[in-house]
């Protein structure tokens, strides 16, 4: 699921990915048109609730490409 939520900063939103806690790995990072597809700028976190998720802040009005790097695996999210 990705979804908006306001950000302090004016003209940005955080844009919150997340991953459902049946999601089995290490580490989980989201890479995009945003970082560069730097596998290390955006890692996903596990919550107390299982679910990973990551927020990236970023400038609105623009369009984004990315994918999730599940233990070294390049994900496409449909």
């Amino acid at each position: 699921m990705i979804y908006k939520i306001p950000s302090h900063q004016p003209g940005f939103a955080r844009v919150v990915f997340e991953l459902p806690s049946c999601v089995w790995a290490d580490r989980i990072c989201v890479v995009g048109t945003f970082n560069a597809w730097d596998e290390s700028r955006s890692p996903m976190a596990q919550d107390r609730d299982g679910v990973w998720r990551a927020i990236v802040e970023l400038p609105t009005g623009r369009t984004y490409e990315f994918r999730y790097v599940i233990d070294g695996r390049w994900q496409t999210d449909y």
